[in-house]
This record gives structure tokens, sequence and C-alpha cells, in this order.
């Protein structure tokens, strides 16, 4: 009778870390218990954020606007996603790719994609020009470059990873 032996030559490492790719995501912003960037620009002068929880609200007020107190949109986030969604789903599938290829882990390959997403925002934010600051704040601050006073909203912008949906 013929003996038959089964060997896994990594089909089963292969399957897991796509399995994990079902169950897992990355976030790109200001993480909640993110660390927090002492920010190095040439300001005016501004208090930095004390915390996460503020510059979370920082981030959020440029985001989405203060009209009640003159803060007009400047989408540093959402602009970003939305003028490089064909680019996003290509770094998706190289992502998906390099793990189904053996040639990196499920975290590896969204850590990668969280870090390329990351340098993505920050370059927008310093490409950003409209809506222009108020001449006042312009006097006030010395520059006319959007979202960057001491540079720490910028520089706390990071990536985390998630389980679980």
């Amino acid at each position: 009778m013929a003996q038959v032996t089964d060997r896994d030559r990594g089909y089963r490492k292969f399957q897991a870390e796509l399995d994990k790719l079902d169950n897992m995501f990355v976030k790109v912003g200001l993480p909640e218990k993110g660390i927090l960037a002492e920010g190095d620009e040439d300001g005016s002068g501004a208090e930095p954020a004390k915390d996460m929880s503020e510059m979370i609200i920082r981030g959020a007020v440029h985001e989405f606007g203060a009209p009640k107190k003159n803060i007009p949109e400047r989408s540093w986030l959402r602009a970003a996603y939305d003028k490089n969604l064909k680019l996003i789903d290509r770094q998706i599938t190289n992502a998906f790719n390099g793990v189904a290829r053996g040639k990196t882990t499920a975290e590896g390959a969204l850590g990668l994609l969280g870090e390329w997403f990351v340098a993505t925002v920050k370059g927008h934010i310093d490409k950003m020009k409209l809506p222009a600051l108020a001449e006042r704040t312009v006097k006030r601050k010395g520059s006319s470059r959007l979202l960057i006073d001491t540079g720490q909203l910028k520089q706390s912008i990071q990536w985390v990873l998630g389980k679980g949906l």
C-alpha cells in the first residue's frame, strides 16, 4: 500500500496571514492614545496643545471649521483621502499582494500603508493654499502657511493598527 505524506510548505502560515487581514485595519489621524508632538516651527508664539485630547479638538476645528469663531473649514484629512483615492486603492492592493506572496505580514503591510498615508496627509497640509488666512492672522503668525504655526498638529499625525470590526 502506498503511503501519502502531507507536507505543509507554508500554506497554513499564508492562510493565517490572510485571515489576519480580514480582522485588522489601520487608522490615520490624531489617535486619542497617540503621542503628542512638541512642534518646532517658528510660529506666532501660539500656546501649544497640552495633551492629545486638546490636539484632537484643534484638528477637528480645522478639519470641519468653526463658523461661530470665524474659522473656515480647512480639511487636512478628508481632503487628502478624497484627492488620493486611486493611489489609496493601489496601496491597499500592493499591501494585500505583499501578504499573499509571503513577502510581509499583515501587520507589516498595514503598517506600511499607515506610514504612506501619514506622509500623504502631511504632504497635503504642506500644499494647502485655500481658504487663505485672514490678514490679521498672517501678521500675528508671520506666515501665510495654512495649518502651520508651531508644527504640532502636522507632527502629531500618526497611524495605529486596530483589530476586530
